[in-house]
């Protein structure tokens, strides 16, 4: 459990600002638990799920856990009621059907006896068929790809299988009794890497029988990784993020990693030996860590300065580890948990009273920069999510896509990393419909809570971009895609060819219609293709070449047919031709 220590006087030297910065709290956002905020989690909506030791909040009888939605107030209808004496939530895990899993110290939910650990529905309302029965403390849940989920703590037995301190859940709550890590002492948090690997920290010394100091890596079986020994020396590992290139970012307390000083901070290379490069420390706990999209991280705990600055239990750091200078909420007491939101906000729940000069019990948003993503369908193979700033750093990223308007959504893949972001090739997409992104977060108490954020958007592709992908695999007006372009040399450029459904890639101009002369004059007739749009058909005749002398022949016929008769005449000379033309 949480206790929030005797209030005590709180001052510090402040620069009178005349616009807000980032780290400066939101005024947007007060709300007011009577006790310490602990876990933090988003939901794919935006609504945000706050968790703890409180048993009010805004003076209501909602205890342990709420929901606030996107906008920030407060849905009085999600109420679980977890309870037990002296209890209090440690982490929470969203799942995609929108089910949430809580665990902390709770006897409780709804009524119902569930020991530590349970799932209520998107309502709030018991799962009855979710009761994995742990014997002690739950302090982490991250879910898998696989909607398997992590789940570590203090206890040594669950559903009555002896599991010590980390289990691996099966979807309906029972023990996967294929995965016995086996720790000999606390797991504070699972970090998922991308090829499914498990890192674990905590102040135990071995795992599996192995020696390992503060942290060990997991194979998917659960056993120990035997080429990943980071060797930390010290208390604990409190967090574990595992960044955007692979590298792996640790807080707790502890002074050396692999026998090298690290003080409560450090950053290794995906294999587990340390970087160098990165020699960024805090004086005091870093109990918790949110990475930006940019590469800068927020870190939070019980420190008083970073890397000799004084910075008051919340920072953040450059991707190199330098302090960012521009950061600096203040917060008057220990953090407990952060997240940062889809929109860059930054939520913070601790013992804290307040924030920079600003009023704040156990609760708080800080601005942030600007959060800049766009979800784009470049092509019907691709489909692309930009993020960028401070958004929140995402992993597992999937894609999904409606035709109904969104009602039903079917999964198209799972998003690879790229530069600035994620993306799928290698798709069939319809020539319409809405795309969905969605992605995992870490956050909460020692990174320990797992939630989701996502970002929709439509699509609709014209006839030309669908006829350029069948023919050039791109949809962009380029290279031998261009409208101007001539791949095939026949002498008609593509924007010809698309006006009449033709391959640009075979020389066909004899394909094409032609004047034909009908007594005294001449007519050009064909009808427009079905999976053609967009395009303009212009006849027109000139009797002297003069760049100027083009007059129009107009359409004699209803679309899609055309019918173009050239003015008769006993003119020596009559030039006639037919162009096309797109927006």
């Amino acid at each position: 459990m949480h206790f929030a220590p005797a209030v005590s006087l709180f001052l510090a030297a402040t620069t009178l600002r005349m616009t807000a910065a980032p780290g400066d709290v939101d005024p947007a956002l007060n709300h007011f638990p009577n006790d310490t905020v602990v876990c933090l989690a988003f939901e794919p909506s935006g609504s945000m799920l706050v968790g703890g030791d409180f048993t009010l909040f805004n003076g209501s009888g909602l205890r342990k856990v709420v929901r606030l939605q996107a906008d920030g107030s407060l849905d009085g209808s999600f109420n679980p009621g977890p309870n037990a004496t002296n209890s209090g939530l440690d982490a929470f895990a969203v799942q995609t059907d929108g089910r949430i899993v809580f665990g902390g110290i709770l006897a409780t939910i709804d009524g119902v006896t569930r020991n530590h650990i349970a799932r209520v529905n998107e309502d709030g309302l018991l799962d009855t068929g979710f009761n994995p029965n742990p014997d002690v403390e739950i302090r982490a849940i991250i879910l898998q790809p696989d909607g398997k989920m992590v789940v570590t703590g203090t206890f040594t037995s669950i559903g009555g299988a002896a599991r010590n301190r980390i289990v691996r859940l099966n979807t309906n709550g029972t023990a996967d009794l294929g995965f016995n890590p086996n720790a000999n002492d606390l797991v504070r948090m699972p970090a998922l890497q991308p090829d499914g690997k498990i890192i674990i920290g905590g102040p135990f010394t071995s795992v599996g029988g192995v020696t390992r100091n503060l942290i060990a890596r997991l194979n998917t079986d659960g056993t120990v990784d035997m080429t990943f020994n980071p060797n930390v020396t010290g208390s604990a590992v409190y967090c574990v993020e595992v960044l955007a290139d692979g590298k792996i970012l640790l807080g707790g307390m502890f002074s050396a990693v692999g026998g090298v000083t690290r003080t409560n901070l450090a950053r290794l290379n995906s294999g587990g030996t340390l970087d160098p490069a990165f020699t960024a420390s805090a004086n005091g706990l870093v109990r918790c860590s949110a990475a930006q999209a940019d590469g800068k991280v927020i870190i939070a705990g019980g420190f008083t300065s970073v890397n000799g600055v004084a910075r008051n239990r919340v920072a953040r750091l450059n991707a190199d580890g330098s302090l960012d200078m521009a950061f600096n909420p203040n917060a008057s007491a220990m953090v407990w948990g952060i997240a940062i939101g889809p929109d860059g906000k930054v939520l913070i729940g601790g013992e804290f009273t307040q924030v920079g000069t600003t009023a704040r019990d156990y609760f708080a948003r800080l601005k942030n920069d600007p959060a800049p993503q766009s979800l784009t369908v470049p092509s019907r193979a691709t489909v692309r999510w930009l993020r960028g700033g401070a958004s929140p750093e995402t992993h597992d990223v999937t894609f999904e896509l409606s035709t109904d308007g969104g009602d039903f959504w079917s999964p198209v893949g799972r998003g690879t990393r790229i530069t600035g972001g994620w993306q799928l090739n290698g798709l069939s997409l319809p020539p319409a419909g809405q795309i969905r992104a969605r992605a995992r977060l870490y956050s909460g108490y020692g990174n320990g809570s797992s939630g989701l954020t996502e970002s929709r958007g439509s699509f609709s592709f014209t006839g030309q971009e669908l006829w350029r992908q069948q023919h050039f695999d791109t949809i962009e007006n380029a290279g031998d895609a261009a409208d101007n372009a001539d791949p095939d040399k026949d002498g008609l450029e593509n924007l010809f060819e698309y006006a009449f459904a033709s391959n640009p890639n075979a020389a066909d101009a004899g394909s094409f219609p032609a004047w034909q002369r009908e007594g005294d004059r001449y007519t050009l007739s064909f009808m427009q293709p079905a999976e053609v749009n967009g395009i303009s058909y212009i006849a027109e005749f000139n009797t002297t070449l003069d760049p100027a002398g083009w007059t129009g022949i107009p359409n004699s016929a209803t679309a899609p047919d055309h019918l173009y008769r050239a003015p008769s005449g006993a003119e020596e000379r009559l030039y006639l031709r037919l162009r096309v033309t797109a927006p």
